[in-house]
């Protein structure tokens, strides 16, 4: 029957339904892992909202759940091994015997037997071998060591989180400040192409002159709708970083920020980010795994010495003690390990240095990112300098063209350029001013500041959003 089961099994697709019903378990299943804000998020509440929703970072949670359970489960194998086992028997007929005299050939005993036919028997035996227990400490030692190369590798991935999330949230804020100002332009701007385009189609005045200016107003509204556009991926971006609909309106507080930053010299982060770094201290864990590995590899290479005892039961009535008690001592040698030990070393040996060379050129990476970042910083307060004194210019050129515009001397489409260069002005203001905020989070980010290690364990937004705060993120 097994046989003729096995033979009759095909693959099987998934049909329309099942996979419509999937789609609906998965849509629910994310619904349940969301919680919409019901005001305008700060950045800390942001960050906060992240920590708790992002699923990215739900799922380094549960592997380092897992990494745990399976370094609990390791330490069983260090214990020593316990056997129950308990059978029944039977036979049609009795199991008999006689014996023979090696000198003569001459049958020397009757038949006989020694057996029931119908018998039961049982067993408890516990055994600990000291080569398979050493193999296992050792594996154990690797277990606790991935555990706590998940912590780092938790903790890089908040440090990321939080990174990206104060990056789509000033850009956010940016774009944010200026959507009031947006749809009245956006309006005037219609307004005008609407007279406009009258008046080209009943020819009041030079066609070139009509189309050339149809066109200056067209590439404006082009450049308002760019605008627009952003805001909604901006918003898309924070929302996905949030586990957030992707269609939500997040709100987020224009918070008044001190942009005097205070940086440390660079040498003085470099050696920060040298010591703080999760990469780092995840490879130094790393290490740790294959020296336990060259360990295991020699333990191997070793004599097994087991020691055994038991409790033993047999109802068979011919025995003299039907319940007794066993112990012994076994020696076993695998000369397979023993022959292919030295290999086995040299080959988890060239892996260890081949995990020192990593090593090495991943503090050559940490310094090269903090280097970068360290310019690109200072590249930014740079940017806020000149995009502040622009934003001055554009301001005065405003209040210029408006003046022109009530005595006639400057056309409307003067003063929509004039608006939407002003506008476009604080954009950029604003998106250098996050851009800074960017950089210097960047700056943090690789060195390593934000430790996070004594984030509290709690899904309560005030909670972490207060610890956030006291961080001074």
């Amino acid at each position: 029957m097994f046989a003729a089961t096995a033979c009759v099994v095909a693959p099987d697709p998934l049909t329309e339904q099942e996979i419509a019903e999937e789609l609906t378990y998965n849509q629910r299943l994310i619904q349940s892992m969301q919680e919409l804000p019901d005001g305008p998020l700060t950045l800390a509440e942001a960050i906060s909202y992240g920590i708790v929703f992002n699923l990215d970072n739900r799922i380094r949670l549960a592997e380092e759940a897992i990494a745990q359970d399976q370094l609990n489960f390791s330490r069983w194998s260090m214990y020593p091994r316990i056997t129950a086992s308990a059978g029944y028997s039977d036979r049609n007929n009795d199991f008999g015997s006689f014996s023979q005299s090696l000198l003569t050939g001459r049958e020397s005993l009757e038949l006989s037997t020694s057996q029931e036919r119908e018998r039961t028997e049982s067993e408890l035996q516990v055994a600990w071998n000291i080569l398979d227990f050493g193999v296992s400490y050792f594996s154990a030692r690797q277990q606790a060591n991935q555990v706590l190369i998940l912590q780092e590798r938790q903790r890089r991935v908040l440090q990321q989180l939080a990174h990206d999330i104060k990056d789509a949230y000033w850009q956010l804020v940016a774009l944010q400040n200026l959507s009031n100002a947006l749809a009245p332009l956006a309006q005037r701007l219609e307004d005008a192409i609407a007279q406009a385009e009258a008046i080209e189609r009943e020819r009041l005045q030079d066609p070139a002159q009509t189309l050339t200016y149809l066109q200056n107003l067209y590439n404006k509204l082009s450049q308002i709708e760019s605008l627009r556009e952003s805001m909604i991926a901006a918003r898309a971006r924070l929302n996905q970083l949030l586990n957030l609909p992707p269609t939500f309106n997040t709100a987020v507080v224009a918070q008044e920020v001190d942009f005097s930053f205070s940086v440390e010299p660079v040498d003085v982060l470099e050696e920060f980010a040298l010591i703080n770094r999760p990469e780092l201290i995840e490879a130094t864990y790393q290490k740790r795994i294959s020296a336990d590995e060259i360990k295991k590899s020699i333990a191997r290479m070793y004599p097994g010495l087991e020691f055994s005892v038991g409790y033993n039961q047999n109802s068979n009535r011919f025995l003299a003690n039907e319940e007794w008690v066993g112990s012994g001592i076994r020696v076993t040698w695998n000369l397979m390990n023993l022959l292919s030990g030295s290999d086995s070393v040299d080959m988890e040996r060239a892996r260890a240095g081949l995990q020192e060379l990593r090593n090495l050129a991943l503090n050559m990476s940490v310094l090269a990112q903090v280097n970068i970042a360290y310019v690109n910083y200072e590249q930014a307060q740079r940017q806020v300098d000149l995009t502040n004194r622009l934003a001055e210019i554009s301001a005065d050129l405003q209040n210029l063209q408006s003046d022109a515009f009530l005595t006639d001397s400057a056309s409307e489409l003067d003063l929509i350029q004039a608006d939407l260069d002003l506008l476009l002005a604080n954009l950029r203001k604003d998106e250098s001013q996050a851009r800074l905020q960017s950089a210097y989070s960047q700056l943090k980010l690789t060195t390593g500041e934000y430790s996070f290690q004594e984030l509290p364990q709690t899904d309560d937004i005030s909670v972490l959003a207060d610890y956030l705060q006291s961080l001074g993120i």
